[in-house]
């Protein structure tokens, strides 16, 4: 279910497991995996929650990882957040 593109260091020559070992750096690769995306911007409010971005290099899902994640989304996120979420919230006129 994973691929990789390069070998791990200091494992004497053998590839590292390329397994994430944090939620967030499966989802940032399952999204630059996706087709047409190159960026991924999420907002980190402490910096250990960037630690996802140094262990997405070397590796990516394949098709069957693609499919099976996509399979458990459309099963389970039911009522997708959207992008009014993100958005601040509206001040009232004379605040």
């Amino acid at each position: 279910m994973w691929s990789t593109s390069r070998r791990g260091k200091g494992h004497g020559g053998r590839r590292r497991d390329p397994r994430p070992e944090r939620l967030e750096a499966l989802a940032l690769r399952w999204l630059l995996d996706q087709p047409g995306h190159s960026v991924a911007l999420w907002g980190a409010r402490r910096p250990d929650q960037l630690d996802a971005v140094s262990s997405i290099d070397g590796w990516h899902l394949d098709a069957d990882a693609m499919a099976t994640i996509d399979a458990i989304i459309a099963e389970h996120v039911t009522d997708p957040a959207g992008p009014e979420l993100m958005a601040p919230a509206a001040r009232e006129e004379g605040a």
